[in-house]
This record gives C-alpha cells, sequence and structure tokens, in this order.
C-alpha cells in the first residue's frame, strides 16, 4: 500500500509522471481546448427569462430538450442562481454511439446560464475537449468543431450582441488526461468504467428495463449526503442505449465552491465564480446489453472530477478526495436499491 506521505504527494503532483505504455500524442498547442465553451457572455435580463429564450433557440434548431433544473448554490457564497440544460443532438448522438456504448457518456450536451456580478452568462461542455478524451483522439474532431459552431451559432441568433468565443476550465491539448504518480485520476476513458450492476433481464424488455432503474431511482426513500435524484433519461432504441443522468444540489453546491475561480484570475473577485462550471453535472449512468446481460456503468468518481475540476488545482483534490468516492458510493447504492425494490 501506499503510504501516507506517497499519497499526499501523489495528489499534489510532487510526483507526477505520464502514463506508461506507448506514447499518445495529442494535436498541439494549437489544439489546444478547455472542458467548457462560453457561449454568450454578460447579458442583461433575468435568468429565467435568458432560460427560455435559449431552450427556444435550441428546439427550434432541431434539438431535443432532456432535462431543465436549477442547479445547487451554496447559499453562504452568494444569491445568485443557475440553471442547467441537458439537450440531446439526435446526428451527433448516433454518429458517437458508433463508437460503442463507452462512447454514450459523450452524447449529451450539458448548458450552464447562470448569474454572476457581471449579467448572465451561458456556458456548455465542450465536445472539442470531452469527445477525444471520452470517445476518441482524432476521430471526432470534424464533427465536434461543426457541433461547436452550431452551439455558438443558435446563441448568435439569440443574443447577438453578447457572443463569445473564449474556452475555460482546463485546458488540454490532447484527449488522454495524465495519471498522477501513474496511478490516480488518470489514464484512458475506458479504464475507468465502472459497473454498478450487470444481470438478465427477467420477463421485460430492454427498454422497460431502463424505465424500472429510472423510475426506481426517483423513488428511492431515506436519507443520503448528497440526494442524488435521476433528471433525464435518454434512449437510443437501435443502439441499445440508454443514458440516465443523476445530479444532487449539495454536490453540485459543494463542487462549485471548491472549485471557485479555477485558474481564471479574472473571476477571483466575483462571489461564487465556481457556477461557471455549472454544466459539469448531471452525471451519467449508461445502461447497454453486453451478451444476454444488461448492465449499469458509470465513470470511475475521482476520475470524472478530473475531467470536469482539474483546474481546481492539486491543493483542492488533495482537500477533498473523499468526496468523489461518496458520490459514487450513493449512486451505486441507489441503483441497487431501485432495481431491488
Amino acid at each position: 500500500m501506499l503510504t501516507k506521505t506517497l499519497l499526499i504527494g501523489a495528489v499534489l503532483g510532487v510526483f507526477s509522471v505520464e502514463p506508461t505504455g506507448p506514447a499518445v500524442m495529442g494535436p498541439g498547442p494549437d489544439d489546444e481546448h478547455g472542458v467548457y465553451l462560453k457561449l454568450a457572455a454578460n447579458i442583461v435580463g433575468s435568468l429565467d427569462d435568458v432560460t427560455t429564450q435559449t431552450i427556444e433557440a435550441f428546439r427550434a434548431a432541431g434539438w431535443q430538450l432532456l432535462a431543465d433544473y436549477q442547479a445547487g448554490v451554496d447559499e453562504n457564497d452568494c444569491s445568485y442562481g443557475a440553471r442547467v440544460l441537458v439537450l440531446n443532438n439526435d446526428a451527433n448522438a448516433r454518429r458517437i454511439a458508433q463508437f460503442g456504448s463507452d462512447a454514450a457518456f459523450a452524447i449529451p450536451v450539458r448548458i450552464g446560464v447562470f448569474e454572476d456580478e457581471r449579467g448572465i452568462q451561458i456556458s456548455a461542455t465542450n465536445p472539442l475537449s470531452l469527445n477525444r478524451t471520452i470517445v476518441s483522439e482524432t476521430e471526432l474532431r470534424s464533427q465536434s468543431t461543426a457541433l461547436t459552431g452550431e452551439m455558438r451559432t443558435i446563441i448568435g441568433s439569440v443574443f447577438p450582441d453578447h457572443v463569445s468565443s473564449a474556452e475555460y476550465g482546463q485546458m488540454r491539448d490532447r484527449g488522454l488526461i495524465s495519471r498522477t504518480m501513474g496511478l490516480i485520476a488518470g489514464g484512458p476513458f475506458t479504464d475507468k468504467i465502472e459497473t454498478l450492476y450487470s444481470g438478465r433481464l427477467d420477463g421485460e424488455t430492454f427498454s422497460e428495463f431502463g424505465e424500472r432503474l429510472y423510475q426506481g431511482l426517483a423513488d428511492v426513500g431515506g436519507s443520503w449526503r448528497w440526494g442524488m435524484r435521476p433528471v433525464y433519461k435518454l434512449e437510443l432504441q437501435s443502439e441499445q442505449v440508454i443514458v440516465i443522468g443523476m445530479t444532487g444540489a449539495d454536490m453540485e453546491a459543494r463542487s462549485f465552491h471548491i472549485v471557485g475561480n479555477g485558474n481564471d484570475n479574472s473571476r477571483g473577485d466575483l462571489a461564487c465564480p465556481g457556477i461557471d462550471h455549472s454544466a459539469a453535472y448531471p452525471i451519467g449512468l449508461v445502461i447497454s446489453m453486453d451478451g444476454d446481460e444488461v448492465k449499469v456503468r458509470a465513470v470511475d468518481g475521482m476520475f470524472r472530477m478530473k475531467v470536469f475540476f482539474e483546474d481546481a488545482g492539486n491543493m483542492k483534490f488533495a482537500a477533498n478526495m473523499r468526496m468523489p468516492g461518496t458520490i459514487e458510493d450513493e449512486i451505486r447504492d441507489k441503483v441497487e436499491e431501485a432495481l431491488n425494490n
């Protein structure tokens, strides 16, 4: 086992090394992308009105709205709010699904509409960064470029005086995320997928299983640390893939508080700068068939935190090492309870 000194050193990056094995080179510094896209900045208006306009614009462009909910914010930090939209572009989803069920974690596009002292901001998860981490280093580059361009065009049609071309969060020039000390929170994405449930369908269809899990997750009672709940279900019937999104207000609020202004010093004087990471959630569960077994899978909690919150810095990761595991355990326990009731 690692000693405590080695473990803390690993998290802080004192002993950081690249993964062992064949090198996977990225496109280079000219292709550096942030985890998040800023789509519009400093809009004057109400959070609800801007959110409604955003939803209507994406629907008019043929996108499907999967979820719209109020994100959790630490009231001790500020009184600003955030709405999270989960969207699906069907053509994009079908193309990603061709890479198999592991790739389904990249299908939903999440948008955060949030307030700060400067006005209303609109940001989204960045396909140019996430698709090469989750799906392929190079094969979706053209599609990701087209998708981000479409998103910017849609927002620009509604808020032409506030469009932004910025990217932020952790900036990466490749998809592969490095391990710390060769062990912690890094490596190929497919190595970080964990099976929460595996079993045969018993007198029900694949679609019925997905609906039973979704409703079961919504109905699980009791007292839970993070209050995780399902907020959307997306089914690709022809691929036999279902994605369920799980989130919890306390988890969101804590995450945004921890990341703070991340690596963006320009947001350091804001009351709750971490609210700009609201599109990091929900957490996806992927249901798929593996032979004659149905499986429910999720991404390792610490790895997912690194994907979306690495710009918080190693000191904050070290101070909050238990959080990802408790989130993962809660989701696992709720899946088990939902399917056994």
